[in-house]
């Protein structure tokens, strides 16, 4: 009987905590997509950094060419704790500091979005933006800033 009562009360405290690891990971994993369409997508993603943590993978690609590397980027594979957010900028802050947006649709699971500061190239990212599990996610970014 004790036997019986112990595996019995072993069983629903697995089971309990397998519903726990796999409720908490479900509500990180799944932040509700704010849009399906790109470019409201983007819009989304571009004021709130909140939003941008949730749909940036991670680790994050991110290229950076400097004049020492020669023509091979330095790339580095970023975890959450190492990503300066917010890593796309407001359009309101984009016009104060001068910088231009483009998007390029490469097909329809892949977007690059390309910001350029206007004459200098001070800031100067491409981005690479692409449909998983049912929503827009930040894949790679590579940094031509100078």
């Amino acid at each position: 009987m004790t036997l019986k009562y112990s595996l019995i009360k072993t069983i629903f405290i697995m089971a309990g905590l397998s519903v726990v690891i796999l409720s908490s990971n479900e509500a990180h994993a799944k932040a509700s997509c704010p849009a399906q369409e790109f470019k409201s997508f983007l819009n989304a993603f571009e004021h709130s950094v909140q939003i941008q943590k949730a749909f940036t993978i991670k680790p994050l690609r991110w290229s950076s060419y400097y004049p020492e590397y020669g023509d091979k980027p330095n790339v580095s594979f970023l975890n959450v704790q190492e990503i300066e957010f917010p890593i796309l900028i407001s359009r309101a802050e984009r016009s104060k500091q001068g910088i231009t947006l483009m998007t390029k649709r490469r097909n329809s699971f892949w977007y690059q979005v390309f910001t350029r500061s206007e004459g200098t190239g001070a800031y100067s990212l491409d981005l690479d933006f692409k449909k998983r599990d049912g929503c827009w996610y930040l894949t790679d970014v590579v940094d031509l800033s100078t």
